[in-house]
């Protein structure tokens, strides 16, 4: 049911994005496309450029600790799952089905900017361009 349910909202995202894009689909990520059309932000919307260097560098560090908790990831995981789950077998109606898929997305989107953040803060290190003494 999970399968059928997630399929039909990879069709509905993909018919928007045609009837947007007049048939001419760019290269696009299915959870591009699910975004748009569920008018969400996008990965990367978070800016931390314009504060001011050690804070950004405290928030880079702090993103990377977060993410590698275990407890971040069972969190993440379970509320993933438990919001499929609420799609699949007791949702009534559309209105609940979308309200799942927005949870979905926050979900997702939480996720894949603290892994961002992490990755950033490792890409800093790994070019020497992080004084780990500064923290």
């Amino acid at each position: 049911m999970i399968k059928r349910f997630l399929e039909s909202q990879v069709q509905k995202a993909i018919k928007a994005e045609l009837e947007k894009t007049k048939g001419n689909i760019t290269r696009k990520t299915i959870t591009e496309m699910t975004r748009e059309q569920l008018n969400s932000v996008l990965k990367g919307c978070i800016n931390i450029e314009n504060l001011p260097e050690q804070e950004k560098n405290e928030m880079l560090a702090s993103a990377r600790r977060v993410f590698e908790e275990q407890a971040f990831g069972f969190v993440i995981r379970s509320l993933l799952e438990a919001q499929k789950d609420f799609i699949a077998t007791q949702s009534t109606n559309e209105n609940q089905d979308l309200m799942g898929r927005f949870t979905i997305n926050g979900i997702v989107l939480v996720n894949e900017e603290m892994e961002r953040l992490r990755l950033d803060f490792l890409n800093k290190i790994q070019n020497n361009s992080f004084n780990k003494n500064d923290l």
